[in-house]
């Protein structure tokens, strides 16, 4: 799901699944574990609840974008 959503989460995956048979972490710079809560529940259900708070509207936003979630991106 998340390979077929972004070309980002693609090349994150494929780049840790060469390097590491061990672990399969993915790591953004600049994102809170909630708003990648919030992207990945926008990825699986095509629903999003955004938050009250303006920052984090932002956050969401610029994390999509970075991911090239364009439907998401357009939501906002």
């Amino acid at each position: 799901m998340l390979v077929s959503s972004s070309p980002v989460f693609k090349q994150k995956i494929k780049r840790c699944e060469e390097e590491s048979k061990e672990s399969h972490e993915i790591w953004f710079d600049n994102c809170s574990i909630e708003t990648m809560r919030k992207i990945l529940e926008w990825i699986y259900t095509g629903e999003i609840e955004w938050p009250e708070d303006i920052e984090d509207v932002i956050d969401i936003c610029w994390i999509s974008d970075e991911l090239h979630l364009k439907e998401l991106h357009k939501r906002s």
